[in-house]
């Protein structure tokens, strides 16, 4: 809206973009003298229906300049990022995890490298 608002009154889903928004601006700022890759975890896990396939474009527009490594363990963002990005490499790796923990399936990998 263009307002000021007060950081308490943001959502988890707009902190989470607005400090990915920040990576972004570092990785491109620091990339005048190295590219590194980008790690990104789950990062469009709380963004909602409109905005999770625009992350998943975005994220793809990134790659596109930067080698983007991005971890996730929803079908949906694998989805999403496969669509946005149809030359992005796939990479599935075995769960690790027994006992108790909540994760019982695979943990995805999408890689996008420019």
């Amino acid at each position: 809206t263009g307002r000021d608002a007060p950081a308490e009154a943001l959502s988890t889903g707009t902190v989470q973009q607005l400090y990915l928004s920040l990576r972004f601006a570092l990785a491109e700022s620091y990339a005048r003298t190295a590219r590194l890759p980008l790690l990104l975890d789950d990062v469009t896990v709380n963004a909602d229906g409109d905005r999770h396939p625009r992350l998943a474009e975005l994220i793809a527009q990134v790659a596109a300049e930067h080698q983007v490594l991005v971890f996730t363990c929803h079908d949906r963002t694998v989805e999403l990022l496969e669509a946005a990005a149809p030359g992005a490499r796939r990479l599935e790796l075995p769960s690790s995890r027994t006992g108790n923990d909540v994760a019982t399936g695979p943990r995805r990998l999408g890689l996008a490298a420019g």
